[in-house]
């Protein structure tokens, strides 16, 4: 699983709006899966939400951005308003190698916040890794979902719009919506951090050791490697735990 963009909450800019639109263009061929967003405020409730894509691919334009025979809902529902964002509920959208695809998320019980301003136009790459290119959006306004409130000038960077996203190359060929009983994917790449290369400088025995570990994206932790007070060669016994509750 892939990010791309942030989450973390920055006042700079800010604006409230409606809802944005917004288009990624694949760089290889992915699926994208959630997008985590703003409430304007509200923190610690939960808020109702549409997300949509354009049904056809491409950008969104003038003419369709305001139609909502164009579009596709992908995810709704309530979503609680945190400082680090919300998030929508799983789907599946897959865009192949240099194909373009809008998406559109607006709150409906709350509006949302993005940047005032950003590109010159909806072409400019607001943000963007190896895989794919998030670009300056526009905010709609808050009389409901497809509003022509702001007409189609009011560009804003989807500051803080991340995208969830899986590469295709490492996932077997499924529909592009929920529910599905296609195969599932196959297993994400195993990263590794720390050494157990062994290191005499400065060791002393112990018992035991606890320690915390700060994720910095989404992570699934599955083993720890560490070192007995000698006995090489031979098994001895150990236990491992986890702090039942998050935090250090």
């Amino acid at each position: 699983l892939y990010f791309l963009g942030s989450s973390a909450y920055n006042s700079n800019g800010n604006t409230g709006m409606g809802g944005i639109m917004f288009d990624i263009k694949a760089l290889r061929g992915l699926e994208i899966t959630q997008l985590t967003w703003q409430f304007n405020g509200g923190y610690g409730s939960s808020h109702s939400y549409e997300c949509y894509k354009k049904t056809a691919l491409g950008p969104h334009t003038d003419t369709d951005m305001f139609d909502s025979s164009k579009w596709t809902l992908i995810a709704s529902g309530s979503a609680e308003s945190l400082v680090f964002g919300s998030v929508t509920s799983p789907f599946s959208v897959q865009v192949e190698s240099g194909e373009v695809q809008a998406f559109y998320i607006h709150g409906i019980s709350r509006s949302i916040t993005s940047q005032d301003g950003g590109g010159r136009s909806t072409l400019d790459v607001y943000k963007s890794d190896e895989n794919m290119e998030i670009r300056t959006g526009r905010g709609l306004f808050s009389g409901g979902v497809f509003s022509r409130g702001y007409g189609t000038n009011f560009l804003s960077n989807p500051k803080f719009q991340r995208v969830s996203y899986l590469l295709r190359s490492s996932l077997p060929d499924r529909p592009s919506s929920f529910p599905t009983t296609s195969p599932a994917p196959s297993a994400p790449p195993l990263y590794f951090l720390g050494s157990s290369m062994f290191d005499s400088n400065g060791n002393t025995g112990m018992g035991g050791i606890m320690f915390d570990i700060k994720a910095l994206h989404d992570v699934e932790i599955t083993q720890l490697t560490w070192q007995f007070n000698g006995g090489y060669g031979s098994s001895h016994s150990y236990e491992c735990y986890k702090k039942t509750a998050l935090g250090p």
